[in-house]
């Protein structure tokens, strides 16, 4: 029983290595380019950017609620070294389902256009590599791991949920984003991006219902099993589409910002800023070579202690022990395809420019959009992020509440075109327990849009204004 525990918990963090998911320290800034992208598409149309080339970026992320190491526990010297005796391992007890979640996202060789000629335009085209992986697991299964467990070995444990998920794909992407409307104080963009996703693997395992009886240290009978199993592994293992929708309000300040003498209006920057977008909607990959699809159903059946050394084979020989051990199919109840889904979100930002252009106080919240049904989970986000912001560097501390349970607080950093960051480092400087990783970081190519003009700061530029305008062009 423990150790089928064990491999359960590999299979929840087997990411986890590698979503510092949107990366709330510096997706919202003006000079976010194509790193404000995935959070709202229409963010391209008012970037302090004229195009953005992306070298290499990454982001990773992964948490849960079950398993951590104590504040102090781990420092950098034991990681470089290897020396990891004296790490402790907790184990969680006050949960009732362990949840899981991890997700790497790699931007590839990437670029975006604001185009002089076509202003109120926006383009990008995007090369990503994407993995995600989420699991539920009941609490009374997983706590079998804990030393000295205290479990009867006679109990029925009856009727929970296991899900597990993990699908990694390339995604190919365009994007688009128009001002719609720029008159006054009010400007109006909206945006979206279209992509093109290729699998490479894809992996779940759903039972909506299952009883347990641990027979023994290292076995267990489950019955009244009710759920369904799928993989494929292969280079290409399947396809779908993807979309993110995105619109973004601005009001902007009485004043112009700056004037530039190559231009007819005057450039202004914003009192507020409000976004809206949707995400990974339409996101569905139909994973068909290489694939096989499970409907389980099972009597009294007991897993063996020999699991965990005959899952680390090939494919096959997993399918054959999650037949022979576990779901008993018949050939009526497998499929060579099957369908996963991107777990689409909502998305809301706000951003407050609190002092001269300089520092913003920005609001983000991310809500999931699918149920509990879904065999990928995404969690929920809200984000408080005050940051500094100029061409040349940029300072974010993000304080993050992770899926209605936990605060994170993060800190990021960027120097021209480069950035990194984390959304918890607590556990980076051992001043919180550690239940996860956040790391972003990415080297980029910008051009930004100069300031050719004069600034309006104050009285001398205002009358300087009417001795340009009639000089700008029309």
């Amino acid at each position: 029983m423990r150790k089928f525990s064990y491999l359960i918990l590999i299979l929840l963090m087997m990411d986890s290595a590698v979503y510092a998911q949107i990366m709330f320290g510096l997706c919202n800034s003006n000079y976010a380019g194509l790193g404000g992208i995935k959070i709202n598409p229409s963010s391209m149309s008012d970037s302090r950017l004229r195009w953005d080339a992306n070298v290499i970026s990454l982001s990773a992320f992964a948490q849960n609620n079950f398993l951590s190491i104590p504040a102090g526990s781990l420092n950098f010297s034991s990681l470089t070294s290897g020396d990891t005796s004296g790490v402790n391992l907790h184990f969680g007890s006050n949960v009732a389902d362990v949840y899981a979640f991890a997700d790497v996202f790699t931007k590839l060789p990437s670029l975006m256009l604001n185009l002089p000629k076509l202003p109120k335009h926006s383009f990008a085209f995007s090369t990503n590599f994407r993995a995600m992986a989420s699991g539920q697991v009941p609490f009374y299964i997983m706590k079998f791991i804990s030393p000295g467990a205290d479990y009867n070995t006679s109990a029925d444990y009856v009727g929970d949920v296991i899900r597990l998920g993990t699908l990694g794909w390339m995604e190919f992407s365009g994007s688009y984003s128009t001002v719609l409307k720029d008159r006054g104080q009010d400007f109006f963009a909206a945006g979206a991006t279209l992509s093109w996703l290729r699998a490479v693997m894809g992996m779940y395992m759903a039972n909506r219902q299952v009883g347990t009886v641990p027979a023994a240290y290292d076995s267990t009978v489950y019955y009244n099993v009710n759920g369904e199993y799928g993989r494929a592994f292969a280079v290409f293992a399947g396809g779908g589409i993807g979309a993110d929708l995105g619109a973004t309000y601005e009001r902007r300040k009485k004043n112009a910002g700056w004037i530039s003498i190559y231009k007819s209006k005057p450039l202004r920057t914003y009192e507020y800023r409000i976004g809206a977008s949707l995400l990974d909607i339409l996101g569905s990959v139909n994973l068909h070579n290489n694939a096989m699809q499970m409907i389980v159903g099972a009597g009294d059946t007991p897993i063996i202690d020999s699991i965990i050394p005959i899952a680390r084979k090939n494919a096959g020989t997993v399918d054959s022990l999650l037949n022979t051990k576990f779901f008993h199919y018949s050939a009526g109840d497998s499929s060579d395809n099957f369908k996963m889904r991107i777990p689409p979100a909502f998305s809301l930002q706000c951003d407050y420019n609190f002092y001269k252009d300089r520092v913003y106080l920005n609001l983000a919240i991310v809500q999931r959009l699918t149920g509990k049904s879904s065999a990928l989970l995404r969690p929920n986000f809200i984000s408080f992020t005050p940051r500094f912001e100029s061409k040349w560097i940029e300072v974010a501390m993000p304080v993050t509440y992770y899926d209605y349970t936990r605060v994170m607080i993060g800190a990021a950093i960027r120097i021209h075109s480069f950035y990194i960051g984390t959304d918890q480092i607590g556990p980076l400087i051992g001043a919180s327990d550690l239940n996860g990783i956040s790391l972003y970081f990415g080297l980029k190519i910008s051009a930004f849009k100069e300031r050719k003009g004069l600034k309006d700061e104050g009285a001398y530029s205002k009358s300087l204004i009417k001795v340009i305008r009639p000089f700008q062009k029309k």
